[in-house]
């Protein structure tokens, strides 16, 4: 249903633009303003880390980020999944979830979920998907 309604949708994107007619401009008037916005936050972002008022911090660890995609459903989770239970064997492996809608969501610290042998916590505390990745990733920390 989610695929057929994403198809769905991006079809009728395509196809306004495509069009030279009233549709396209109205569409174009009204989302130009949001794309302006954020061209602008993006250069002011940009801007204070290369004036050093914002700082980057280093670490001696190789890192990837599995993330910043704000709408669900697009398959964050199964690449972690994939991804740890490929490097679990031949690297420690440690997973920063945020515990979407569990009751430490809004801790003011991160707490450790798992470490070596699975959950230590409930779903309910600790977020589905954290839970669910301490499970099938035993020697992965999750955080």
């Amino acid at each position: 249903m989610k695929k057929l309604l994403k198809s769905s949708i991006e079809t009728w994107f395509k196809k306004t633009l495509e069009k030279k007619d009233s549709k396209k401009i109205l569409f174009l008037l009204i989302f130009w303003p949001f794309s302006f916005l954020f061209k602008l936050g993006s250069f002011c972002f940009h801007y204070l880390y290369d004036k050093k008022f914002l700082t980057q911090e280093s670490v001696n660890i190789p890192i990837c980020s599995i993330g910043n995609i704000v709408l669900g459903g697009v398959g964050k989770t199964p690449i972690v999944l994939l991804l740890g239970k490929a490097l679990e064997e031949k690297v420690p492996l440690a997973i920063v979830s945020r515990g979407y809608h569990s009751s430490l969501e809004k801790a003011k610290a991160p707490f450790l979920l798992s470490r070596d042998n699975g959950p230590v916590m409930s779903a309910h505390h600790a977020g589905d998907e954290p839970y669910f990745l301490a499970t099938k990733l035993p020697k992965a920390k999750v955080i």
